[in-house]
This record gives C-alpha cells, structure tokens and sequence, in this order.
C-alpha cells in the first residue's frame, strides 16, 4: 500500500512539472466520454490525473500529433494508453489489496481452477482454515472473486 501511494506520488510530481515545463495548449480528448463511462467509481478519483497526463504527453510530442488549429492539438490512443499505463497500479483492483491476497489470487491463478470450494483453495495457497477465510472475503469484497451458495452449507468461489 506504501509502494502505491509513493507511486501516486512520483505520478503527481511529474505531472506538475510536465504542465510547468510545456506550453500551455489546448487540448481535444476524444476519448474523455469513454473514459468517464469504463472507469469504476474507485478509479473515477484518478480521472483527472488521467487526463492531465494525457494531454501532457499529447504537448510532449505535438510534433507527431494532429494540429486542430494553431495550439490546438487532439489526444490520440497512444497517449490516453501511456497514461493509464503509467497509473495502471493505482486502478488495478489488485492495487487495494493485502499482500497475502495477492499472493493468493496468483496462487489461484496459477492452479488453473476457475471454480474450487475453501478447502481448496487452502490446498492451492498452504493457508489455514481462518486465514483463507478472511482472504476469500477479502478477494469477493474487491468482486475480484464471485462467491455462491449458502452460508451454513458452504460456498463456492470463481475467479472472474
């Protein structure tokens, strides 16, 4: 979680000092609309950090971008990815999660079982019967897991 943040941080930085060293330009994203639709409403908080790194890179290399008017540059694809790759920790789901999780989401994933029960999963990662537990509820908080069944009869988990 310190790692994210420091991230975060370093990304802000950069950001600051792109918009402080380029000219200021503007800027058409044709791609605002589609990133405001597709983004959780836990990534929506990076939206505008998001756009702001898009048109900054769109000014570092205007050269190669298409000129709209004079200083009117659009946005194209590969910035708006530039972008998200640069903030691609902060809107990971995985990115909210404990270490432990992690590394037992990977262990899932590496077994190759889409769908397994608790006792399974605890043969897949070597954690106990409560520790499992707490990291499935964990994992199914994040919807990075779909749970079924009953609660006294047991439930069956899914990686989606």
């Amino acid at each position: 979680m310190k790692d994210t943040k420091e991230h975060l941080a370093q990304l802000c930085l950069i950001e600051k000092i792109l918009s402080n060293v380029l000219p200021e330009r503007d800027v058409n994203n044709p791609y605002k609309k589609h990133l405001e639709k597709h983004l959780s409403e836990d990534q929506q908080v990076f939206l505008s950090l998001l756009l702001s790194l898009s048109k900054q890179l769109t000014l570092l290399y205007r050269r190669h971008r298409l000129e709209l008017d004079k200083n009117h540059y659009q946005v194209c694809r590969e910035d708006v990815i530039a972008a998200l790759g640069l903030l691609q920790g902060q809107l990971s789901p995985l990115s909210k999660l404990s270490s432990k999780a992690v590394y037992s989401y990977g262990k899932m994933m590496l077994s190759g079982k889409k769908d397994f029960a608790r006792k399974q999963a605890m043969e897949m990662t070597g954690y106990g019967k409560t520790h499992i537990q707490r990291i499935l509820n964990e994992l199914h908080e994040k919807n990075i897991i779909e749970r079924t069944g009953y609660r006294n009869r047991g439930y069956r988990y899914r990686l989606k």
